[in-house]
């Protein structure tokens, strides 16, 4: 869009500086023809260029508040996944805790058996040679 041009208030200032009145049309014309090709932005074409951005910027707002919508339930998934594994760590260090005290069990009976066994060896084995000798 070209910007306003008065004509013929322009044709009359050149003709009041002097110019001829064909040179002044001819001006006024050739100014015209420029203006009109001119890739010229007006204040209307910024005003439209500004709603137009606004708009976009505004979708591009709606848009982020929906991301952080998302951001905060994928946050509050991991929130409960969280407890989650903190209920699991729990179970498993007693389940190791039971365990380790179940080896040690174990590992006394095994000495108690061990202990006997070798006793009982021992007494054989003298009573053997008792017995041959």
């Amino acid at each position: 869009m070209a910007p306003a041009f008065d004509t013929l208030k322009f044709t009359d200032r050149l003709i009041a500086s002097g110019v001829s009145q064909d040179q002044a049309r001819a001006q006024v014309e050739a100014l015209q023809e420029a203006l009109q090709s001119a890739d010229v932005t007006t204040k209307h074409d910024l005003r439209e260029f500004q709603h137009h951005m606004d708009l976009k910027f505004a979708e591009m707002d709606a848009k982020f508040t929906e991301v952080d919508a998302r951001f905060a339930e994928v946050d509050a998934r991991f929130a409960e996944v969280d407890v989650k594994f903190s209920k699991m760590d729990a179970k498993i260090d007693a389940k190791v805790d039971h365990l380790k005290v179940s080896i040690e069990s174990v590992k006394t009976d095994i000495l108690k058996w061990v202990t006997s066994l070798l006793l009982a060896q021992a007494a054989v084995i003298a009573a053997l040679v008792k017995l041959l000798s």
